[in-house]
């Protein structure tokens, strides 16, 4: 098994006009790129709150495990930052 990982489509890698959506795939690779954080560790790099204002559980984590298992797509901003996290140059800017 080769541990390079997977490569990543140069259309996910794409200012958002131009951006065609990760797959399950890939966006399991560059979070693996990202150091393989927990889906808590996501949540809380990307903004999604993990606990509601009353200290009940919130959706964050259940959204990332929907975004890994390919339930539902992952927002443009989101694969932008996790993209940072994993080294990529910033293409959104581009």
């Amino acid at each position: 098994m080769s541990t390079e990982g997977i490569a990543i489509r140069p259309e996910t890698l794409r200012p958002y006009l131009d951006w065609q959506p990760p797959s399950t795939d890939e966006i399991r690779e560059v979070v693996r790129r990202a150091g393989s954080p927990t889906g808590s560790e996501i949540c809380d790099y990307v903004g999604l709150p993990r606990r509601t204002p009353d200290g009940k559980p919130a959706q964050g984590p259940r959204t990332v495990r929907k975004w890994l298992g390919g339930q539902v797509p992952i927002p443009y901003s989101v694969w932008c930052l996790l993209c940072d996290k994993a080294g990529f140059e910033p293409f959104w800017r581009i």
